[in-house]
């Protein structure tokens, strides 16, 4: 008996603080508690992205490094946003398209600088 009162006593404010909720609708929010999407992130602090995508691999004193949104079909990779590291401390951002199953293709380069390019 002490044994279980000392597992929900342990349990229970994991049990009243859970931040995470799973409405019936099978969407899941981050900072929403009614998501309208799959998936909603909501943030109202403007100095604050609403979603990080971090490669932890890297810092900003590195001058290489990768970090990508995916995007997929059921069977295959599709298109992509890669924020990529060009020197230390200047990062520029690629774009590719899916021409031909599973086949990305470079459609577009913004340099650090904010010029076009490859």
């Amino acid at each position: 008996m002490k044994t279980k009162y000392l597992f929900f006593s342990l349990l229970l404010p994991f049990l009243l603080n859970a931040q995470n909720t799973f409405p019936t609708t099978g969407n899941v929010g981050i900072g929403t508690s009614s998501p309208s999407n799959r998936l909603t992130v909501s943030g109202a602090d403007s100095d604050t992205p609403s979603l990080l995508i971090k490669n932890t691999s890297y810092n900003s004193g590195s001058s290489t490094g990768t970090a990508a949104l995916q995007f997929s079909w059921a069977n295959h990779g599709a298109a992509k946003i890669e924020a990529y590291k060009l020197t230390t401390n200047t990062t520029g951002l690629k774009f590719y398209t899916e021409y031909g199953f599973s086949d990305p293709k470079l459609a577009m380069t913004i340099k650090p600088s904010g010029n076009g390019g490859d």
